[in-house]
């Protein structure tokens, strides 16, 4: 019986472990997003992410960081997409 429960304890322990240390960070989901970005330029889909198709990779980049909010839990993140913000703002025109 004691055995069970110290395997128990062993099997969450690893598993909280596990999910702090791949928690992902903003860096992870704005690489995320840019792989989107990237997907929608090469199939010329209509989506979210076609408003930034045009735009430098820094205007994505600050397009981005501007607007996702992150909450952190520890062993997981949810990350909010704000408005976005006005494309001419960060266009090169």
């Amino acid at each position: 019986m004691r055995v069970k429960k110290l395997i128990i304890i062993l099997i969450i322990a690893t598993g909280l472990l596990s999910l702090d240390r791949f928690n992902p960070g903003p860096e992870d989901f704005i690489s995320y997003i840019k792989s989107q970005i990237e997907r929608a330029e090469n199939t010329k889909n209509n989506s979210y992410y076609q408003l930034f198709v045009g735009l430098s990779d820094e205007a994505r980049t600050t397009a981005i960081e501007q607007g996702v909010w992150r909450r952190d839990y520890v062993f997981f993140s949810i990350f909010e997409v704000l408005e976005l913000p006005n494309r001419e703002k960060f266009s090169i025109y």
